[in-house]
């Protein structure tokens, strides 16, 4: 999307009244600007799909992830459970970028992925809402990374980081 300008002012004239401007955007297709809005999409997307868990403020009951034995146990997915709704966050394996979704994702539906018990850095989380959620890309803008923070505002808080290396999540506790 580029800016276009208007303004009153033509160039043979010193002065116009009622003076005015207007500014409006111009789409043009252009294969560069398709890309940009394809990864601002992804983005909104990721994090629209984690925003009324943020906004609803209940606080996380459970935590599990997914690993994959065809993958020597790596972790492919996490399940954040709420006492309403479920947040699944997985490796997307087409481009290597990271998706959230409040259903349960085809992307974990392969005979070889398991449910396994999240790690106790991450249970610590347990019993408390979600307070901001950042979304990182890479170089290639992609969107390969969630970054969570549970707590409250004036009190203790863990941030968990979520990063897609390889088709698997890399998990972090900050």
């Amino acid at each position: 999307m580029t800016t276009t300008f208007a303004y009153a002012l033509q160039p043979d004239q010193t002065s116009a009244l009622p003076a005015w401007a207007k500014t409006s955007p111009k789409y043009v297709e252009h294969t560069a600007a398709r890309i940009v809005v394809s990864k601002l999409r992804r983005i909104m997307s990721v994090l629209d799909t984690i925003k009324p868990f943020v906004d609803e403020g209940g606080s996380l009951a459970m935590v599990g992830l997914y690993v994959d034995e065809d993958l020597g146990g790596q972790c492919v997915g996490a399940h954040l459970a709420f006492p309403e709704k479920e947040l699944y966050v997985y490796a997307e394996g087409a481009d290597d970028s990271i998706g959230a979704s409040e259903a349960f994702p085809a992307a974990l539906s392969d005979g070889a992925i398991r449910m396994v018990l999240a790690p106790v850095e991450w249970t610590s989380a347990i019993g408390h809402p979600i307070l901001w959620a950042w979304a990182m890309t890479n170089t290639q803008g992609r969107i390969d990374g969630l970054q969570i923070e549970f707590g409250t505002v004036d009190g203790p808080s863990i941030t968990l980081q979520i990063v897609v290396r390889a088709s698997t999540l890399v998990l972090r506790t900050l």
